[in-house]
């Protein structure tokens, strides 16, 4: 075999050495890069079951009779506080709220709701135009009040629904309400509730940042009590429960239920993926 034969082949060789590096080369990136997914994705299950595990502490939390101390922080408040543990998993963040603690789109009056709607800093025109919108929007009458809405004006705003006419069955369906921007319905979420069925809230359980904000819509003073057709006793029975996890490897999730308690226990009313999240601290006590 000549000298330029023995050069071609060694630089054939050479080529297939180098093409099969390159083909090895990326099978190991692909490899780890698969890995690492199903690494991302055992550890977000992970923070999901412990996510759901935080909502069953909840649960426990609630219905455990009053004279056992089955869990640490006995007296857990109902009004959004948080409270936080650790398991050998990740660090656990959990808000109790008693729906009765909030406003209920379907039972509050207009004077309520109005002060709920104008303690957020709404101009005073569009803040009856928005309680009236939302009383027409729950109604069963096609007729429009004072300042509201009916089918005739959801159309006239180029809308292609019109209002319910019936009971709010979810909180996001406030967000169809007509004049409903969504940055105002973003701040009233964390305040209503279809589920108390009571036309004015617990003070006892309410959270503070709501109890401010009717006090500056209603005008009243800091030390004023409030007007009775504002005030209603929770029947301690409905609660939004949120459990955020954060996993050792730093995978999050948030789990938000709405539950209620009966005599045999509880019924979910909601179970969804949330969007609070909180910082972890170290040193937390267990679960």
């Amino acid at each position: 075999m000549g000298e330029k034969q023995s050069g071609a082949v060694l630089l054939v060789v050479i080529l297939l050495i180098g093409l099969l590096s390159i083909i090895a080369l990326g099978f190991v990136v692909t490899m780890r890069s698969h890995v690492k997914l199903i690494a991302n994705s055992t550890d977000r299950i992970h923070a999901e079951s412990l996510a759901n595990s935080g909502v069953s502490l909840a649960l426990l939390k609630l219905t455990e009779p009053a004279n056992t101390n089955l869990t640490a922080n006995t007296n857990w408040a109902k009004d959004g506080v948080m409270y936080q543990c650790s398991t050998e998993v990740g660090g656990l963040t959990v808000w109790v709220e008693d729906e009765g603690g909030k406003v209920d789109l379907n039972s509050a009056g207009p004077v309520l709701f109005r002060s709920l709607v104008a303690g957020m800093g709404v101009e005073l025109d569009s803040v009856d135009l928005l309680t009236a919108a939302l009383l027409d929007f729950r109604d069963i009458d096609d007729d429009p009040r004072p300042n509201g809405a009916e089918e005739r004006e959801y159309l006239a705003a180029g809308l292609n629904y019109s209002p319910k006419n019936a009971r709010f069955e979810t909180i996001d369906e406030l967000a169809q309400v007509l004049n409903m921007s969504p940055s105002l319905y973003t701040k009233l979420k964390p305040f209503v509730t279809v589920h108390s069925r009571r036309a004015g809230i617990d003070q006892s359980v309410a959270p503070p940042a709501l109890l401010e904000i009717i006090r500056s819509g209603a005008d009243l003073q800091p030390d004023a009590l409030f007007p009775n057709e504002f005030i209603s006793p929770s029947t301690n029975s409905t609660f939004t429960i949120i459990a955020h996890a954060r996993t050792i490897s730093g995978s999050n999730f948030t789990r938000r239920a709405i539950v209620s308690l009966n005599g045999n226990g509880y019924v979910i009313n909601e179970w969804r993926i949330g969007n609070r999240n909180a910082v972890v601290e170290e040193g937390l006590p267990q679960c």
